[in-house]
């Protein structure tokens, strides 16, 4: 009986081992469930916390995108309002440059009616120069050709009387040559 009794407490001591054994499980399995919710509590704290966070970054990216798109059209404001400026500046010069060309012009036009002025003038006073030239001329020509005509008068005059005289010397013996 001893025996018996032994093996009836080994068994009890079993089944007490057992049941120790799914207490054991069991907290195991109730901690772990609390475990397990706690986890799933940071997870989704985490996520939530992460969605916060993501829906911040997406916030800040927008208004990036929108800072973007602003200096964007600044710039492309900036850009034309540059053109702009350039051409005005640019239209500016030329206009500069086109008034000093009309001042050339009217200079050089002023210059060139003073010179066309001075040869008009410089070509009546040739004219008048030429035209006393040419009187000077007739008139010396004129003078030659009175004073040829009467040396040859003088002459026919001399070769006439030479003549006469020879005739009258010839008779009386007299040579008019010395």
């Amino acid at each position: 009986m001893a025996y018996h009794q032994n093996r009836e407490f080994d068994l009890d001591e079993n089944r007490e081992i057992d049941l120790n054994k799914e207490f054991d499980m069991t907290e195991k399995i109730i901690s772990l469930e609390r475990e397990n919710d706690l986890l799933l509590r940071k997870v989704d704290k985490l996520e939530g916390t992460h969605r916060v966070e993501l829906k911040a970054k997406e916030r800040e990216i927008d208004q990036r995108k929108k800072m973007l798109q602003e200096l964007d059209i600044r710039w492309k404001n900036h850009k034309d309002l540059v053109c702009l400026m350039k051409d005005r500046l640019a239209e500016d010069q030329v206009n500069q440059l086109l008034r000093k060309i009309d001042k050339l012009e009217a200079k050089h036009r002023i210059e060139l009616e003073v010179k066309e002025r001075e040869i008009r003038d410089l070509k009546q006073m040739l004219q008048a120069k030429e035209e006393l030239l040419e009187r000077r001329v007739n008139e010396v020509l004129t003078k030659f050709s009175k004073s040829q005509n009467k040396l040859e008068n003088h002459e026919n005059a001399l070769c006439q009387m030479r003549i006469e005289s020879e005739l009258v010397g010839g008779s009386s013996g007299v040579n008019m040559d010395n």
